[in-house]
């Protein structure tokens, strides 16, 4: 999958989540935080830190894996 956006992110975490039955509850557990603020988060409308990222990240067993590549569908004629 090609992530243009944090959204794109989120949704991929999200749906390893899903996968890996990890609930909101289990992250904000892991993190110490409160359910809500797992909410707010996961729920894209604030821009997310990398920190914060890798942190939610690492409470799913989840790695990020970065392959950069140029993006040749915006190119102008």
């Amino acid at each position: 999958m090609i992530v243009k956006n944090q959204n794109d992110i989120l949704t991929i975490l999200k749906m390893q989540m899903k996968n890996n039955g990890i609930s909101q509850n289990d992250i904000a557990k892991k993190l110490n935080i409160a359910r809500p603020q797992v909410t707010k988060a996961l729920g894209g409308k604030n821009a997310m830190q990398l920190d914060t990222l890798f942190k939610y990240l690492n409470a799913c067993n989840l790695s990020l894996d970065i392959n950069i590549v140029a993006d040749n569908t915006s190119k102008e004629e």
